[in-house]
């Protein structure tokens, strides 16, 4: 090449290209902007009025801006504003940062001269941010549960669940038989000990469970409870909540029993429970039976997704069935799928369960489906499918991927264009720089832009 041509080229790339000192003068000016933008926020913490700090911390909590904890500790420090203090609690509980740990034990120890609304603040932090609470913590929720102040109570309850341990169970156990505590506390303590799932409180829940003279609810959650801590002693009384006319009641005990899946007895009762004209009902025993894995219960389970008047039911039935994991089970899933009378929501549960746990033997199924419905307008079975598939990392369907870039509409094509990216089908780059150049659809475009850079 001349000289002169070689000097003019360089000159040329010179002026297009920016300098290092330009690239260097744009991150300075990024860099000083997110400082500035820290410095402002950081005045409004210390300086601004309690509404303008109230419009910054969901803002903070968005971004997960952690680097102002500090001046926000302070902020809860100075400020008598009730909303502002249990803001800056709601901040630093959905940080799950311990900055106020020592301040909320103090709201704690002195919940009857503080705000209910901060005092409840103050337990969700507990619940959320404290890891290992020391003893005053528990002395003080203690103290709240025996109040039986509206809300503050149960909630205190809850909490003592949720981060309690062993010692705790006798506290509830006392909760629960004391003649003071009302029904809202009681209700609180007996769902506290499921949380806790202590064997200590069996005796206790079951005798609730066996009362016909105690609330519903109270009953309710004792079969709950029972299920939770899945202490065997506990079945007869289980068992024996599943005669009972309430309906509500009986859900309970299904679902309690789902708990013990080794028990044979345990799997005839939830089979038996199909039947139940209760759909709640009938829903818990499926998921109590997908828990035992009880193969043997194919046949009833089968005929509540077929027959089960309830739309809900059935489509419970088919995960039932994917989770036997039977060639039989995932025979009538194929089947369900490729049925074109049947439901849309149908076929589609049918689908995401062979996806999720029989990929490989339904390709044949998948492809079947896909070319019933190529050249029908519209198909939601087929844009369901080709979105359920595109979002997989395998190479199984990688001819199916490429066959979408051919469809005519551009949704399908989008699905291709994504799943090809997603898994590098390198033999598409050319196609795909071809679709990110001239297309004449910007989305299109777009999506192949983002498939190539996926493929780097």
């Amino acid at each position: 090449m001349p000289s002169g041509t070689l000097g003019f080229v360089l000159l040329t790339l010179a002026l297009l290209l920016p300098s290092v000192d330009s690239l260097v003068a744009q991150d300075t000016e990024e860099v000083e902007a997110a400082r500035s933008l820290l410095d402002e926020r950081r005045d409004v913490l210390e300086f601004g009025i309690d509404s303008e700090i109230i419009e910054l911390l969901p803002a903070l909590e968005a971004q997960r801006e952690d680097r102002l904890h500090e001046e926000i500790a302070e902020v809860f420090g100075f400020t008598l504003n009730t909303e502002l203090r249990t803001k800056v609690l709601s901040f630093f509980r959905a940080m799950e940062h311990d900055a106020l740990q020592d301040e909320v034990i103090q709201l704690l120890e002195n919940f009857r001269d503080e705000p209910r609304d901060l005092i409840l603040e103050a337990l969700r932090y507990t619940e959320s941010v404290m890891q290992d609470p020391p003893d005053r913590v528990f002395a003080a929720l203690d103290e709240i549960s025996r109040s039986n102040l509206p809300r503050l109570a149960p909630t205190a309850i809850r909490v003592t669940g949720a981060v309690g341990s062993e010692p705790e169970v006798r506290l509830l156990l006392a909760l629960l038989d004391d003649d003071l505590s009302n029904n809202e506390v009681r209700g609180a303590a007996i769902l506290a000990l499921g949380a806790l799932g202590h064997a200590d409180a069996v005796e206790s829940l079951m005798a609730i469970l066996e009362d016909s003279t105690e609330s519903d609810t109270l009953r309710h959650y004792s079969a709950d409870s029972l299920g939770k801590i899945g202490d065997p002693r506990a079945l007869p009384a289980i068992r024996s909540a599943l005669t009972g006319g309430d309906a509500a009641m009986r859900a309970y005990a299904v679902h309690a029993l789902s708990n013990f899946p080794g028990e044979e007895d345990v799997r005839r009762l939830l089979t038996a429970a199909l039947r139940d004209s209760n759909s709640q009902v009938r829903t818990f025993a499926l998921r109590g039976l997908a828990n035992a894995k009880a193969g043997e219960a194919f046949n009833a389970v089968r005929y509540r997704a077929e027959r089960d008047p309830d739309q809900r039911v059935r489509i419970e039935a088919y995960k039932t069935l994917a989770t036997f994991g039977s060639t039989e089970a995932f025979d009538f899933l194929r089947e369900r799928y490729e049925t074109p009378t049947l439901s849309f929501e149908l076929r589609s549960a049918a689908l995401t369960q062979l996806v999720e746990h029989d990929l490989p033997g339904s390709i044949e199924s998948i492809q079947k489906v896909i070319a019933a419905e190529w050249d029908k307008r519209n198909s939601r079975i087929l844009d369901h499918t080709a979105r359920s598939l595109s979002i997989l990392d395998t190479n199984q369907l990688n001819e199916l991927y490429v066959s979408f870039l051919d469809h005519p509409d551009i949704t399908m094509q989008l699905y291709g264009i994504r799943a090809v990216g997603r898994n590098r089908i390198t033999s598409q780059r050319d196609r795909l720089e071809t679709i990110a150049e001239d297309a004449p659809n910007q989305a299109l475009r777009r999506t192949a832009r983002a498939a190539l850079e996926s493929m780097n």
